[in-house]
């Protein structure tokens, strides 16, 4: 019995130490595997996310404007001041000017901000505020404004007028002239209507979306959006949406279809409609399969869209119309700005993580790089 053991005893040491050694090799093996998908991962990335310049002063909600020699201006409401990031460097600095930022239009049409030269196109740049401000022009809170680049005008559609403690929307729409400094009534809105996005079309007209009508007994989030017409100075019902709109940036092509991203009441779904402006209908809508919420949406310069949900996952919306997974940025972000360089690249700025129910403002930036081999339209 005792040889029995004794014999025993090393065969179950040797099968132990071959488990051991099989199971090593295999532990190697699932390293070596995931190592080699994390690189081909890395590697078939549409976007590549490398780090920027660290802000002066971290900040969510800013606005980012690039400038005529391919810099990029940061203002916003919560900043200490101004910065500039200066593309050729690869740094931030301060930027000269009021923190308040002061816009004007030159004699040959083209605006400056703090004294810096912007970069046209003009439209939809939302400098309306400061344009106003540098005329000290006063206009209902939550207005709908949008700048008239060939008209050299600003439209300045309902908003919330404050009467005797009562806050009510208005259809009232006005427009200023920015050459000649006057200020005239024009058609009003189909709605009254607040806190809603203007977005100029190619052919000049101007789509209202988004947006709610505020009153004592409560308020209404719309899904008709209207059109204004700057040459007949008259307003028209326009595409309806597929649910209540957001008022998120919007996309425009030159073809009249604009996309409009929407939120539902809950908030967690973020379908996003392509409407046709020429004919007056909404002809697809698209619904992201990522739970997150879209907290920012650009064009790039190929006319392709890149849209970022949950402050984080990535995805190209192609010329198709189809959604490409396209990788996560290295910080989550809400509330970023965002800018598309000349060279193509896309500059993210600040924002807040919320990972962690922090409401911090971030200092750091990102630059995106597209890889375009990986974009199959």
């Amino acid at each position: 019995m005792n040889l029995i053991v004794r014999f025993m005893r090393p065969v179950a040491l040797l099968g132990l130490f071959c488990v051991t050694a099989c199971t090593w090799s295999e532990t190697r093996k699932s390293e070596s595997s995931i190592k080699k998908l994390k690189q081909i991962t890395q590697e078939e990335a549409v976007i590549k996310s490398e780090p920027g310049p660290a802000m002066i002063h971290g900040d969510a909600h800013h606005r980012s404007v690039l400038l005529a020699n391919g810099d990029v201006f940061l203002f916003g409401r919560e900043m200490q001041v101004p910065q500039l990031y200066k593309h050729k460097e690869n740094r931030i600095v301060k930027a000269k000017g009021p923190v308040t930022p002061e816009a004007k239009l030159r004699k040959d049409g083209k605006i400056l901000i703090n004294g810096y030269l912007v970069a046209g196109p003009y439209g939809n740049l939302h400098l309306e505020e400061a344009l106003l401000q540098a005329h000290k022009i006063e206009y209902p809170s939550n207005a709908i404004l949008c700048y008239l680049p060939n008209r050299c005008e600003i439209l300045i559609a309902g908003g919330v007028i404050s009467d005797n403690g009562t806050r009510d929307s208005t259809q009232v729409t006005k427009i200023f002239n920015l050459k000649t400094g006057i200020i005239s009534r024009v058609g009003n809105l189909k709605n009254d209507r607040d806190s809603g996005t203007a977005t100029l079309l190619r052919d000049g007209r101007v789509l209202i979306h988004g947006g709610e009508t505020t009153h004592e007994g409560g308020h209404l989030i719309y899904s008709e959006t209207e059109i204004y017409d700057s040459k007949n100075r008259t307003f028209s019902h326009g595409p309806n949406a597929s649910d209540q709109l957001s008022g998120y940036e919007s996309i425009v092509y030159d073809n009249g279809l604009v996309l409009l991203p929407e939120q539902t009441p809950n908030g967690l779904c973020f379908p996003i409609d392509v409407v046709d402006t020429k004919n007056n209908r909404t002809i697809r809508t698209l619904r992201p399969k990522w739970a997150e919420p879209l907290t920012n949406i650009t064009q790039l310069l190929d006319g392709s869209v890149l849209l970022i949900f949950g402050g984080r996952k990535l995805a190209i919306l192609n010329e198709k119309f189809e959604l490409v997974p396209a990788g996560s940025l290295a910080s989550r972000r809400y509330c970023a700005g965002i800018c598309v360089l000349p060279s193509g690249k896309v500059f993210l700025s600040g924002g807040y993580d919320l990972t962690y129910g922090s409401r911090l403002p971030l200092v750091t930036t990102e630059l995106l790089s597209v890889n375009k081999n990986n974009i199959f339209y």
